[in-house]
């Protein structure tokens, strides 16, 4: 289970609540509800924090406490919309990305595990990072501002289920969609922070490098690539997933956006991923719609 992470400088106390309007009362009503979910008064935070989230739509903070609120009551599917909206309003706020990242990867264990015969265990509901000051952490890298849509047919290797195989095969299909997602996101992530080996590691076996490099060669272009500007930023918008229907590949098309100190450009991008070991995997990559 993903342990919570509380962001601050020092532990937050009991505040009096200032008045609902203006800078001043948002902060001071939105650190009396952190303090409600530090001493475990849960409801009254849930229910703060989306007042908060209704009155101050354009703050990225209250939506994304109320989505770790949400989520540690199991409502997985409500708090990843949460913190979609969340990252809308503010596309560079490094604490939604990584609960998104924990949410995407809950959803698709929840999914496998419902393939599972009548009487598996459930999962505990992750604990997401509360955030606790409101100046934004940023970090370089955005997730797509509009939702992205999937295609997939019902996998056709999905074992019986006890109350119907149909059920079943969505729900694999649906797990495995949204650890692709993940699975790019962590790509594009590992990318922006120039993280050389976090980004070489989303390539699979087989995968054959552009421009008839070899492998060996190739990653040595890029290595020198990702590691020359001083910042980089990829943002991916649009995305297109279409899952085959035996649940094993998959292609992911989007509007890839790069910028750094030496280069700005967008451009359409596919990438083709393949379940290597239990993990999608980059086996191809080419330009264009």
């Amino acid at each position: 289970m993903v342990r919570a992470v509380l962001i601050a400088s020092a532990f937050v106390t009991a505040i009096a609540v200032a008045p609902a309007f203006g800078a001043d009362g948002f902060d001071a009503r939105f650190a009396a509800a952190v303090a409600q979910a530090q001493r475990g008064d849960h409801d009254a935070a849930l229910s703060a924090f989306e007042m908060l989230a209704r009155e101050f739509p354009t703050r990225p903070e209250p939506l994304n406490n109320l989505a770790a609120e949400l989520a540690r009551r199991g409502d997985l599917v409500r708090a990843r919309e949460v913190l979609e909206r969340a990252l809308r309003t503010q596309p560079a706020y490094a604490t939604a990305h990584d609960n998104l990242r924990t949410v995407y990867a809950a959803l698709a264990s929840d999914a496998y595990r419902k393939a599972l015969p009548v009487g598996a265990e459930p999962a505990a509901p992750p604990e997401l990072a509360l955030i606790a000051r409101t100046t934004p952490t940023p970090i370089t890298v955005a997730v797509p501002v509009t939702r992205p849509s999937v295609t997939h047919a019902a996998i056709a290797a999905a074992p019986a289920a006890p109350q119907g195989g149909a059920e079943t095969a969505t729900s694999i299909s649906n797990g495995r969609a949204f650890a692709a997602f993940a699975a790019v996101d962590a790509w594009a992530q590992a990318w922006a922070q120039q993280d050389v080996a976090g980004y070489l590691a989303a390539y699979g076996r087989g995968f054959t490098a552009p421009d008839g490099l070899t492998r060996a060669a190739w990653e040595a272009q890029r290595t020198e690539r990702i590691r020359a500007p001083k910042q980089i930023s990829i943002s991916l918008a649009q995305r297109d997933l279409t899952l085959d229907a035996s649940g094993e590949r998959a292609s992911l098309r989007f509007v890839q956006t790069y910028r750094s100190d030496r280069f700005n450009g967008s451009a359409w991008k596919t990438l083709e991923l393949e379940r290597q070991g239990g993990r999608w995997q980059i086996v191809a990559e080419r330009a264009g719609r």
